[in-house]
């Protein structure tokens, strides 16, 4: 069990991704969470930077499909004008959520990576359905409660990930 909490590699964020590694493998569809992997939790928006980083993916012939647990509202705050499928109340670790960006993008699970912040959650999900998985780092520590518990848990499986598979990340260790 503990297997379906450890991601295929870490990285520090989503600006080190080695996307050409990614092609090599078959993938050509993206998972992507928003808060705190895209964006800070407070943020609305996604910047000039992710805007930048989403289209070098476009232009790379990547697709991408957010898969957030956030309601409708904020969904699609970040969503909007960026013509980009969104697919809020995800229920992640549920698979109806991957199933539905899948479809959506028209790929199958050995074509798309889950890029995400929360073991629980993305990578829990995404292994489920034998999704290459992608952890990062979350962007900020100030976190909704719930959250933050979790984050306790995480930080012993990923020690415990970084013992039994040695370094399979880029430039992050876990704070524990």
């Amino acid at each position: 069990m503990l297997e379906k909490l450890f991601p295929d590699i870490i990285y520090e964020s989503i600006y080190d991704i080695d996307f050409c590694a990614l092609k090599r493998k078959g993938i050509s569809g993206l998972i992507l969470d928003i808060d705190n992997t895209l964006i800070k939790p407070s943020e609305r928006r996604p910047g000039d930077r992710l805007l930048g980083w989403l289209k070098s993916l476009e232009e790379g012939g990547f697709q991408f499909c957010v898969l957030s647990n956030a309601g409708r509202k904020r969904t699609e705050a970040f969503a909007r004008g960026l013509d980009i499928f969104a697919i809020h109340k995800a229920g992640k670790p549920s698979k109806k959520g991957f199933y539905m960006a899948m479809e959506i993008m028209r790929l199958e699970r050995s074509e798309v990576c889950m890029v995400g912040d929360q073991l629980f959650t993305d990578v829990l999900g995404a292994k489920r359905l034998g999704i290459y998985c992608i952890y990062t780092k979350p962007i900020v520590f100030r976190e909704v409660f719930t959250v933050m518990l979790k984050r306790l848990p995480e930080a012993v499986i990923l020690k415990l990930f970084y013992m039994r598979h040695g370094k399979k990340t880029v430039s992050f260790k876990p704070d524990v």
